[in-house]
């Protein structure tokens, strides 16, 4: 299998110099979203368990990694890597100036182990056969394939309106903020793990 990637400018920036706007760079045309359910079915294809058995031992699975983090254990997992948590803590001086109601958790961290990366390392890549200097979708239309896309999903995040409407991270950021702002979703998570969802009724 081959990983098809194609060339994109550099996003506008007031900060930046005219010349860098126009450098181009590599990325990943991202194909369908893999989602836990179709992952279950993949596996269940490559072993004599049935789909239902798959998710529920990935289910057992799921838990019993939140349940350990939560527990402040750090979990490895061989050939993979390992999940960690990182917390906020407001900046203070003395540790008496903060009570353990103040400290929330922050985010999870996954390292890739050496095996991981080296198989990472592996990846073929081709040209995408075709390059749009536009997008393929107008930006309403961008907008209400992300709508409909959270009718039938429980959240999107940027990346998978990337892959969603064929255009560049700064794009998808634009239609959330724009679909956010009129209300139409709301955001949870802090700016690097930031996810969105429909209003709740």
């Amino acid at each position: 299998m081959t990983t098809r990637y194609q060339f994109f400018k550099n996003p506008p920036s007031t900060k930046s110099d005219k010349k860098e706007e126009d450098i181009l760079h590599a990325r990943i045309v991202e194909g369908e979203v893999i989602r836990f359910p179709d992952l279950c079915d993949l596996i269940a294809k490559r072993s004599t368990f049935s789909s239902g058995e798959v998710m529920g031992i990935m289910s057992l699975f799921k838990e019993e990694l939140i349940r350990s983090l939560k527990d402040g254990n750090r979990v490895e997992i061989d050939g993979i890597g390992s999940f960690s948590t990182v917390l906020h803590c407001p900046p203070i001086h003395d540790p008496k100036e903060i009570r353990a109601e103040s400290i929330r958790f922050s985010r999870v961290v996954f390292k890739a182990c050496k095996e991981f990366r080296v198989e990472m390392s592996t990846m073929r890549f081709e040209r995408a056969s075709e390059y749009r200097k536009q997008a393929p979708y107008t930006v309403g239309q961008r907008r209400e394939r992300i709508l409909s896309y959270l009718q039938t999903h429980s959240e999107i995040q940027s990346a998978i309106c990337m892959g969603l409407n064929g255009c560049s991270r700064y794009a998808a950021q634009l239609d959330l903020k724009f679909l956010k702002g009129q209300g139409a979703i709301e955001r949870l998570g802090g700016p690097k793990v930031a996810v969105y969802v429909l209003p709740k009724k």
